[in-house]
């Protein structure tokens, strides 16, 4: 019995591409497979991904535009599909910094981007219940928290949302 090969696409891979997956990123980087637009995905098809990985993406871009992009997303999986996110945890990442678990200058990059090229600017912050409320409202029908009750000294967010 022959095994389908699953489309696995991995949005906005940067400089650590995740094995196993096709790599998009906005820009011309060595292992890129598609150069394409992460708000736009003109050059992937509708309904053609198995799972989509985003790993330090969506707060790249406005908090305005966020709903519109998981939407998006959501229109390139295929019924059974699923959407990994991570994402930095503000409430997190705040309550930390307030308490002075969090220094300086690690704590702007993480609240502002690394700005060391023009995309990498945050622009958007999301709490576990806020990103689980967008993906539900985008039609996602299972939300999956994967940081649950594990350590996590880099204040991420870590989902899997089902379509």
């Amino acid at each position: 019995m022959d095994k389908k090969t699953k489309k696995k696409l991995e949005i906005g891979c940067g400089n650590k591409p995740t094995p196993g997956y096709t790599h998009l990123d906005i820009r011309d980087l060595p292992h890129v497979d598609i150069i394409d637009d992460a708000e736009t995905l003109e050059k992937i098809e509708d309904e053609s991904c198995d799972k989509i990985l985003a790993v330090q993406v969506l707060e790249h871009f406005s908090h305005k535009k966020t709903l519109n992009i998981l939407k998006l997303w959501y229109s390139k999986l295929k019924s059974d599909g699923e959407l990994e996110l991570e994402v930095p945890d503000l409430k997190l990442f705040c309550t930390l910094w307030v308490n002075g678990f969090v220094k300086e200058p690690w704590a702007f990059i993480s609240i502002f981007g690394g700005q060391n090229y023009p995309e990498n600017t945050h622009k958007a912050g999301f709490t576990k219940n806020y990103l689980a409320s967008l993906l539900k409202t985008v039609g996602f029908k299972q939300v999956i928290d994967l940081m649950w009750m594990k350590p996590n000294k880099n204040c991420e967010l870590k989902i899997i949302a089902k379509k």
